[in-house]
């Protein structure tokens, strides 16, 4: 064990994310906090970090010193109010946000308390047009969170494949540059988590009666043709929703505890028109809603 006051030169001593010889470092450390997981695919290493605020300065001499050529893409899950500084500027780095800087530049990062999944990432994964796309910018909105949640699965994953490495730079070559190379690596890829981020979406606002299509594809941060192609085994993306949604109101009708009317039920759900749910769900599950509850009063 070890006094709280010497965590930071702790961490430092024992140079596990390879940050030591990379950067100056400084800020208040008397309460320095870390705590961090890490997982290697081939060349690049995923790493899971929590951690109070810092300043990290890569200096010119430093580049031409150590000759480390990798790049280095962050995702902010939580906290945030960083920022990152290059030669094409400065740049805030909230929550939700990916930056990716190139390590043979000289950077400044300035990190407030903050959770964040970092990646580094091999040279030769990538062109050098994608390597100019990529550094020097801060990408937000559903396509950071998507990637987000791709890096996350990855980090938590029991085991990794030798494909990993490619994958992740193909996502982010792709997703975050826009590129069109590797579509089809892209989409094996990012296809499960885009389905997992739908799926929970269309839960959470089951009740909102004008819930859309549009709605969701804006939120999963891939395109309609990839959203509709991912909810073909479940009939579509339309029949999908329609289906959760009866079947929230089956779940609510099963629950003893639940007292409110079928048709307050079915109204929370997002079904305005008795007459039309009484139809739609004996259609789908072969009874009238009375028939499963008898008891409550329509």
């Amino acid at each position: 064990m070890f006094a709280q006051r010497d965590a930071f030169d702790v961490w430092m001593s024992r140079n596990v994310t390879g940050v030591r010889p990379l950067y100056d470092i400084s800020g208040d450390t008397s309460h320095f906090y870390v705590r961090q997981t890490g997982r290697f695919a081939g060349q690049a290493v995923i790493l899971n970090v929590e951690m109070t605020g810092l300043d990290y300065v890569r200096t010119a001499e430093r580049v031409r010193q150590d000759g480390a050529d990798f790049l280095w893409l962050e995702y902010t899950r939580s906290g945030g109010d960083g920022s990152i500084e290059t030669s094409d500027g400065l740049f805030e780095t909230p929550e939700h946000t990916i930056f990716v800087c190139d390590q043979g530049r000289a950077t400044r990062r300035r990190v407030h308390n903050a959770n964040f999944l970092g990646v580094r990432l091999d040279r030769s994964l990538f062109t050098p047009g994608q390597i100019e796309n990529l550094c020097g910018r801060v990408i937000d909105g559903a396509k950071a969170r998507l990637v987000g949640d791709f890096l996350g699965a990855l980090a938590n994953a029991d085991t990794l494949t030798p494909g990993t490495e490619a994958s992740i730079a193909a996502v982010v070559a792709a997703t975050v540059a826009n590129s069109a190379d590797r579509a089809q690596e892209v989409a094996a890829a990012l296809g499960p988590v885009a389905l997992d981020r739908a799926r929970r979406y269309i839960d959470a606002h089951l009740g909102r009666e004008g819930l859309t299509m549009d709605e969701v594809v804006a939120v999963t941060g891939v395109s309609r043709a990839t959203l509709y192609r991912l909810f073909a085994p479940y009939g579509g993306l339309a029949r999908f929703m329609w289906s959760r949604r009866l079947d929230a109101v089956r779940r609510s009708i099963c629950n003893p505890a639940e007292r409110r009317s079928l048709n307050a039920l079915a109204q929370v759900h997002g079904f305005t028109d008795a007459a039309h749910f009484t139809r739609a769900f004996k259609a789908e599950f072969g009874v009238r809603p009375s028939d499963l509850r008898p008891f409550v009063a329509a």
